[in-house]
């Protein structure tokens, strides 16, 4: 979603271009926004960065509904699939490598 943001026209407030007092423009902090929700950052630089985030308050609280829909997506991705799924799978791939193959 973050990304949706960063690489959209308009900003998630609605703002083509507008700076916080701190002078970070919105967009630089999706850009921020999305190196943390992604993990590519160390703890340091990630309290760093939600510091920054802090400086505008649609820009932080963008950032709280991205995590806690990542937090959502994640507790629901916890089923197994069935093991008769698996079987299924691996007979057609096997189906379809003879039937190139052959």
């Amino acid at each position: 979603m973050a990304e949706d943001f960063i690489h959209g026209n308009k900003l998630p407030c609605g703002c083509v271009d507008h700076s916080n007092p701190e002078g970070c423009a919105c967009e630089d902090s999706y850009a921020l926004l999305a190196e943390i929700l992604d993990n590519e950052c160390t703890e340091e630089k990630r309290l760093l960065l939600e510091h920054q985030l802090e400086a505008c308050p649609e820009c932080f609280r963008i950032l709280g509904i991205e995590k806690e829909v990542r937090r959502l997506l994640r507790s629901c991705c916890h089923e197994s699939a069935p093991s008769t799924l698996r079987e299924r799978i691996v007979t057609s791939i096997h189906v379809s490598w003879t039937i190139t193959e052959g």
